[in-house]
C-alpha cells in the first residue's frame, strides 16, 4: 500500500470519515514527514510550520469534519498572502517576512 502522503485527497478523507485515522494523526504523519525531508540540510522547501495545526486538528476531530476539506492538511505556499504567515515568495532575501 502507498504511504499516505502519495494518496488521493478522497481516500485520505475516506480514513477520517470511515474513523480509521483521526485528523490529528494524519496531521502529525504530515508534520513527520516534511521534519524528515525538509530540515536544515533538506529540502528547505517550508518557509514555517504553524505549530497550531495539531490543536486545530483535534478541534476537527472533536467537532466533526465539516466540509469536504475539514481535516485534511494544508500546506500554504509562501507566495500566498495569510495573516500572520511566511511571505517570502520563495526568495531567500524575503526570510522573516511576515503578511500583516
Amino acid at each position: 500500500m502507498k504511504p499516505i502522503w502519495y494518496r488521493p485527497l478522497h481516500e485520505q478523507r475516506e480514513l477520517l470519515t470511515s474513523g480509521k485515522m483521526t485528523s490529528a494523526e494524519l496531521t502529525r504523519i504530515y508534520l513527520e514527514r516534511i521534519a524528515a525531508l525538509d530540515g536544515k540540510d533538506g529540502l528547505n522547501s517550508v518557509a514555517e510550520i504553524d505549530l497550531s495545526v495539531l490543536d486545530q486538528a483535534a478541534a476537527a476531530d472533536r467537532n466533526g469534519l465539516k466540509g469536504p476539506l475539514a481535516g485534511l492538511p494544508f500546506l500554504n505556499k509562501d507566495n500566498i498572502d495569510e495573516a500572520g504567515g511566511a511571505n517570502t515568495g520563495g526568495d531567500a532575501a524575503g526570510e522573516g517576512a511576515h503578511w500583516e
